[in-house]
């Protein structure tokens, strides 16, 4: 599917930089239009591609980070502390992936798991016994069906002190 999707956007970079430079051989009034569109395609399909790049890296980082005979149970994208990454749970612990963030909490560490947020997008809040963790642009819908995944496997804990 990734590679598929890979294909799919070299193909429109080369189809927007075919276009431009056929823009830019033209002569006439209405090529600074066709090229601002143009350009406004590349720069999608560019955007497009470093996106799938981005996800390899991502689901690379994943096999690497994820022990053989663990069990990836559920994932979503996401973003912490201004990384864009994906939130992995599995049948051992939450991680949160991004490139240049890993954050790796087994259940008997997780003290309390809330999905939060309505209109503007909901996030993922865990307690742990070492750090909080918040987890953003996530479907409201999804935070709570993950919160109650993390929450059914989590050991019950008192909160620390802070």
């Amino acid at each position: 599917m990734l590679r598929a999707a890979e294909r799919r956007q070299a193909a429109a970079v080369r189809r927007a930089r075919r276009g431009l430079d056929a823009a830019r051989r033209d002569g006439g009034g209405r090529v600074a239009h066709d090229r601002d569109d143009v350009e406004r395609a590349l720069a999608s399909a560019e955007g497009d591609r470093r996106a799938v790049e981005e996800a390899r890296r991502l689901l690379h980082r994943l096999a690497d980070a994820v022990e053989d005979d663990e069990e990836v149970l559920d994932m979503t994208p996401g973003v912490s502390a201004g990384h864009d990454g994906i939130l992995v749970v599995t049948d051992r612990r939450v991680l949160f992936l991004a490139l240049r963030r890993t954050v790796s909490h087994p259940y008997s560490e997780i003290v309390s798991v809330a999905a939060k947020g309505r209109w503007l997008g909901g996030r993922l809040s865990l307690t742990t016994t070492e750090a909080n963790v918040v987890i953003g642009q996530i479907a409201p819908r999804r935070a709570a069906q993950l919160a109650a995944a993390i929450s059914a496997r989590a050991v019950s804990r008192p909160a620390p002190p802070r």
